[in-house]
């Protein structure tokens, strides 16, 4: 028998640093994103930074990201990188997955990616084919519809 890996197991350091206290998680990851070479900034650069400055963080790559490349989830309100996002949408969608749920394991609103989002994210060739496996699965799950047995037709009767 194959079992399927934990959502978890995408984004494994996602589950690392979840907490209810907003605070703390940010001091964490803060701390972790600094260490970080793949999201720390050349050398050169960080004397140019102010330490003041405040970069919230992304939950699914502990990377410090500037409030402008976040995008927040309709549904829930979470809010992960851009970047994140797209490559999570991208790994579900070729799973076959068409009920995609927010990235956060533990979103208390169980929140739901809309097919707006999809569609806004994702470049077109990869939304056609979400949208050929809902319609797909739709189909199947309906005891009154069915393909066309016609080959080569792809109407539903």
């Amino acid at each position: 028998m194959i079992r399927r890996p934990p959502r978890s197991t995408l984004f494994p350091y996602t589950t690392l640093f979840r907490s209810g206290n907003s605070k703390s998680f940010l001091t964490i990851g803060s701390a972790i994103s600094k260490s970080s070479s793949r999201c720390s900034m050349a050398p050169s650069m960080k004397s140019n930074v102010s330490t003041t400055s405040f970069r919230p963080m992304c939950r699914l790559c502990l990377c410090e990201i500037p409030f402008r490349d976040f995008y927040e989830l309709r549904s829930c309100g979470c809010t992960f990188c851009r970047e994140c996002v797209e490559q999570y949408l991208k790994i579900q969608i070729l799973d076959g997955n068409i009920n995609i749920l927010c990235p956060d394991g533990q979103c208390l609103k169980n929140g739901v990616v809309t097919c707006l989002e999809i569609e806004k994210l994702v470049d077109v060739d990869l939304y056609n084919k979400y949208k050929r496996f809902k319609l797909n699965t739709e189909v199947d799950l309906d005891q009154n519809r069915t393909w066309c047995p016609k080959p080569g037709c792809e109407t539903i009767c």
